[in-house]
Order: structure tokens, then C-alpha cells, then sequence
């Protein structure tokens, strides 16, 4: 897969498959995405989901029609979200980021997930020294990670690094709210309910879980990041 390219293999959930990815037909997939993330949204509001029929021809019938009702319960925000995001002509779905910016997302949104500024996009591009050597701490080889890293290679190492960036970048800049902090050390005590929370030393990282703590330094490379 290559970007700017189609995809055309049908695949997932046929409930929350796009009419262009169950009719057999090239599609992109950010706008695959942006009907998922729509009937997810919905499922989630609404307790059901849009699309659902025992009888798989029926059900692709509903999909490709847009054929779904929207329970009078549902906020005006996301009654006017959903169905931007369910529209059947991918050229006029919502995109990811108006999504971003509709009113219905930006209401109480946690300033840890806000998008990081532009200058912290631009930092990205540099390879960090000290996040590079988180990442060979957890046991990866560091000639592979930087080739990787410069050719934009995606691997479990650099995902690993990205991850750490990304968390430095939200911290640095107040993105990184105190909220997100309290849920992780919430978390942790309900894991370890006797041992107190123990901040990580040394490093800029800070809000991000210590490793050794958790237990994950001695994982090394058994953490896999969701890559396998």
C-alpha cells in the first residue's frame, strides 16, 4: 500500500464497511475510515448499531443506501455529525480533520487530544537523542533504529520512538493535561494497590510511566506495541 493509491480488498466487519468497500469498488482509506468511525460513533451514543439485518443482502442494501434512523435522544451536535460521516458518496463525506473541528468533538475535548501545534510537527523531522536512547534501552539495536527513523521505515522500534515523541511533544507544550496524568496513576493503583506511584527521574519524559516501575524493561522486546 502506497499513499495516493486505491485499495480495493474488501475486508472487516461488513456492519461497519463502507458501500464503496462492500460493492466491490476502489476506495481510499481515510474516507473508509471516516464511515467507520461513524457508525462506531454511533453504536457507541446509541446503544445499536445503524446498519444490522441477519440477512447479509439486506444489510449491504441498507449500507449502500444509507438507509438508518437516528434516536430522538441524541444531542443536536452529534445529530448533526453522524450523518456528515455515514454520507454513501465518499467525495462528500466529512474528513477526518473537519471532524476535528465540529462543534460536537471540540466541546469539553481533553487538551490531551488536542493536535500538537505545527512547530512540534515540525521537530518530529530530527531524530532526539534521549528518546533514541529510551528506545535502545528496551533492547533495540541502535544502527537498525536510526536507518529506520531516516527512512521512515515502520518497525517495533520505531514505533516505540514515535510513541515517546509524540508524549514529550504533548508534554512540553501543556497538551498533556493534568487529567491524563491522574488516570494513569489512577490505573496504576488499581494494578498495584500497595506500591506508591513513582515518577519517572532522569529523563524529560515526564507524565510518561516509568518502564521499570511497570515492569517493561525487563520485557524488552517481548513488547510488541499492538505490532506482531
Amino acid at each position: 500500500m502506497r499513499d495516493g493509491h486505491f485499495l480495493k480488498t474488501s475486508c472487516g466487519s461488513p456492519n461497519y464497511a463502507a458501500p464503496e468497500v462492500i460493492s466491490g469498488k476502489l476506495y481510499a482509506g481515510p474516507e473508509v475510515d471516516v464511515w467507520s468511525c461513524g457508525v462506531i460513533l454511533y453504536a457507541l451514543l446509541c446503544g445499536t448499531l445503524p446498519f444490522d439485518d441477519e440477512n447479509i443482502p439486506n444489510l449491504f442494501k441498507k449500507i449502500k443506501g444509507g438507509i438508518y434512523t437516528l434516536p430522538s435522544h441524541l444531542s443536536p451536535g452529534s445529530r448533526d455529525l453522524i450523518p456528515r460521516m455515514l454520507v454513501v458518496d465518499p467525495m462528500k463525506r466529512m474528513t477526518i480533520p473537519e471532524i476535528r473541528q465540529h462543534p460536537w468533538f471540540q466541546a469539553h475535548l481533553p487538551r490531551y487530544l488536542a493536535v500538537p501545534p505545527p512547530d512540534s510537527m515540525q521537530q518530529a523531522k530530527k531524530i532526539d537523542e534521549e528518546i533514541l536512547q529510551e528506545v535502545i534501552r528496551m533492547g533495540f539495536d541502535r544502527n537498525h533504529l536510526v536507518e529506520s527513523l531516516r527512512n521512515r521505515i515502520q518497525n517495533e522500534g520505531t514505533v516505540a520512538y514515535y510513541l515517546l515523541l509524540d508524549n514529550l511533544f504533548r508534554v512540553s507544550s501543556g497538551y498533556l493535561g493534568a487529567e491524563f496524568q491522574e488516570s494513569m496513576e489512577s490505573g496504576f493503583n488499581r494494578i498495584h494497590p500497595n506500591e506508591p506511584t513513582v515518577p519517572a527521574v532522569g529523563h524529560r519524559l515526564t507524565g510518561y510511566a516509568d518502564y521499570q516501575t511497570m515492569g517493561l524493561r525487563g520485557l524488552e522486546r517481548k513488547w510488541a506495541l499492538g505490532l506482531q
